[in-house]
């Protein structure tokens, strides 16, 4: 009981009528997105329990694992940088785009939240400015036929599919209008919530433009025409083609079997976040532009913060922002470019040749049990197409952290895994599971899918696939093993302080080895426990002795053994009462239950003829000490790496990743510690553009 100055592995339980997982599986199907709740989604329960263990981990983290300042005095934030609204070269071998738009279009974008859109259909404008598209809810007045419309496709849409829903609208609204005035009818389904794009998967002709007005006349003629509902459906749902949507596109693989030539960053800020050296997104920038020579750079930042990158920038080693395009943003832009774009290529209408796209989404989201409309990242995706990047819009939802695509070797069959969150995203604008599944595999250019179970938030947190020697290689979390090098490292640091006797340090690592955890705790968590005050929260000056240097978190050190000895703890024979109700015992659970998902992974991957090597990693969302996050090219591996006081357990990944990839691949640390602390990695912050080995470089004009 850790509110109590505990270890998790010695709470005492206290029983409850009602489970934790099952109080917070209920508030998050109870969550409301406009007039309708999460549960009308109709998530899989094995779904929602994954996420209700993410959020019984992390509210347990912020109760449980507070840091308070107890030194006198306070810190400052950092200030903003000038403005910046010009497209001229500042800075040797930098070229610059600043992204403008009208009035009109600003207020749009910044009148949109940070939310779940309330009506399903909601696309944003990132390749076509239509600034008319409805988010929701609807506006008070809406006449009543159209809010009727409203309903039926906010509850039904996800549990009843996009067909079904379809009809049932049609009758709400009054079939006859569907034939006689099909436009304007179905601007009306469009403006009740309704994906109207998404009716050109079944009309054979995906591609072509009105397609899906082809679709609705054909279900308006049959229902006029007094035909049943389920024989008007099932008919239509027959012809159910996804085909290219998107320009032919074709996704770059991740497996290792092509070159680095682009990487696309999106930066928070313009300086480093606590020095050079912390791991941010700035500082991550820094070290590619040292490390990785050979690529080029595009970067998309808010326009505030662009003359003091270039500032920051001007010591960097490799030519600083040299081989960099730069396009400034006059919305926040999120760190995780991986997320909200895939590159690949596509072959556009009437050209021979493929050319260099970016895919994105119906809009950039983050979030599982629905999707978050993230503004700033969709506006600077179309900033990318003003820049002249190709940029093309499915319309499905998607996050690259929960897409790998692997393959053995150049040519050969593509397989693309897929996070279950994925599917259901498009489940919510009236996809089946099957369907959703093909839809993603066309967008995406490649011959089949898997779905891998949310184990973490993304999979590329849990899966990390590289074609070694024409075999395909899963690497895989090792949580037990990353969590005794992380308990030796902070017992190192508890002895260097003096809280623990030399005595003491040489018996908790002798324990630690043989594998009796429950001793180690008893010799390295106790006193750490001991120095909580009495509401259980552990002052900053018993952090900084977790601390190896100025860019090394302290806090983020001191939360990460703490996790670690809770790794250790539920690993041993379970002591607590499984009908135990406190929410240390619910914490405890829901690691075991992650741990076992994690046996049941590795088994998945070896079935799909997938050789799995596990890497001594942990992977727990902020709490992070993460080595699977990284990027494949064709000679090397670009590895997170965490630093400070967890340095050993770098080099204990890097030897893994090495032994696995033989001699003729190099393993390139990328310092990311704050970045893992926003539960994030090197993928996450960086996608990537390669080609095939032996492709002429094309860098920027």
């Amino acid at each position: 009981m850790v509110g109590q100055s505990r270890p998790a592995s010695q709470a005492a339980s206290q029983p409850a009528s009602t489970s934790v997982e099952d109080e917070v599986f209920a508030n998050i199907l109870n969550q409301r997105i406009g007039d309708r709740l999460v549960a009308d989604d109709g998530l899989p329960d094995e779904f929602v329990r994954r996420i209700a263990d993410r959020v019984i981990r992390a509210s347990y983290q912020q109760r449980y694992r507070i840091v308070y300042d107890d030194r006198p005095g306070g810190t400052s934030q950092p200030g903003s940088s000038p403005r910046m609204s010009t497209s001229a070269p500042v800075a040797e071998g930098l070229s610059t785009f600043a992204h403008t738009i009208s009035r009109r279009e600003l207020s749009f974008w910044s009148g949109l939240p940070e939310s779940r859109p309330a009506l399903r259909g909601f696309r944003a404008p990132i390749v076509k400015s239509r600034l008319e598209e409805p988010f929701g809810p609807l506006a008070a007045g809406t006449p009543e036929e159209v809010q009727r419309v409203a309903d039926i496709v906010s509850r039904g849409l996800a549990k009843e599919g996009l067909l079904m829903t379809t009809a049932r609208a049609m009758l709400s609204f009054g079939v006859g209008s569907f034939t006689t005035d099909t436009v304007n009818s179905c601007d009306v389904l469009a403006i009740a919530g309704l994906p109207v794009d998404l009716l050109a998967m079944y009309s054979g002709e995906p591609g072509r433009d009105g397609a899906w007005l082809t679709v609705a006349r054909k279900m308006g003629r049959g229902l006029e025409a007094g035909r049943s509902i389920d024989a008007v459906v099932g008919e239509i749902s027959n012809a159910f083609r996804p085909g290219p949507m998107a320009g032919e596109f074709r996704t770059n693989s991740d497996s290792g079997d092509g070159v680095f030539r682009t990487m696309r960053l999106q930066l928070t800020r313009g300086d480093y976040w606590g020095g050079e050296g912390d791991g941010g997104s700035v500082d991550i920038a820094r070290q590619l532009a040292a490390r990785v020579s050979d690529v080029d750079f595009l970067v998309s930042i808010e326009d505030q913060f662009a003359w003091s990158l270039i500032e920051t920038a001007r010591g960097w080693p490799g030519g600083g922002l040299l081989r960099t395009r730069l396009v400034t943003e006059p919305l926040t832009v999120s760190q995780w470019a991986q997320d909200d774009a895939r590159w690949g290529t596509a072959l556009p209408r009437g050209a021979s040749e493929r050319k260099r796209a970016l895919l994105v989404p119906r809009y950039a989201s983050r979030g599982e049990e629905g999707a978050i409309l993230v503004p700033g990242d969709s506006l600077l995706l179309a900033g990318l197409g003003a820049a002249g990047e190709a940029v093309l819009q499915s319309p499905l939802l998607f996050q690259g952290g929960n897409l790998i695509v692997c393959r053995a070797s150049e040519g050969s069959r593509s397989t693309m895994l897929v996070g279950e969150a994925e599917i259901y995203r498009n489940v919510g604008l009236g996809l089946s599971p099957r369907e959703a599944l093909e839809a993603l595999r066309v967008a995406f250019g490649v011959d089949g899918c898997e779905v891998l179970p949310a184990i973490a938030y993304h999979i590329d947190y849990e899966v990390s696939v590289r074609s070694v020697d024409g075999t395909l290689v899963a690497f895989v979390n090792d949580t037990l093993a990353a969590a005794r090098v992380i308990g030796e490292c902070g017992l190192g640091a508890l002895e260097r302080k003096g809280i623990v006797s030399a005595a003491e340090a040489s018996r908790g690592r002798d324990a630690l080895s043989r594998g009796r955890y429950g001793e180690f705790l008893e010799v390295a968590a106790r006193p750490v426990f001991a120095r909580a005050d009495s509401m259980g929260r552990f002052p900053v000056s018993l952090a900084e002795m977790f601390s190896a240097g100025k860019a090394d978190s302290g806090v983020g050190n001191l939360r990460r053994f703490l996790v670690a000895c809770d790794e250790l703890a539920a690993s041993m024979p379970e002591t607590d009462d499984r009908t135990a109700e406190s929410h240390t015992a619910a914490y405890l659970r829901s690691l075991r239950r992650r741990a076992r998902e994690r046996i049941k992974l590795r088994g998945l991957l070896e079935r799909m003829g997938l050789r799995v090597v596990g890497v001594p990693s942990l992977s727990d969302e902020e709490q992070s000490v993460n080595y699977i996050n990284g990027l494949h090219d064709a000679s090397r591996y670009l590895m997170p790496a965490y630093g400070g006081l967890y340095s050993r357990l770098d080099d204990v990944a890097r030897g893994a990743f090495s032994r696995a990839l033989g001699p003729g691949v190099q393993v390139i640390s990328i310092d990311c510690a704050e970045s893992q602390r926003r539960d994030g990695a090197v993928r996450c912050s960086v996608s990537v553009y390669t080609e095939a080995l032996g492709a002429k470089s094309k860098a920027y004009k």
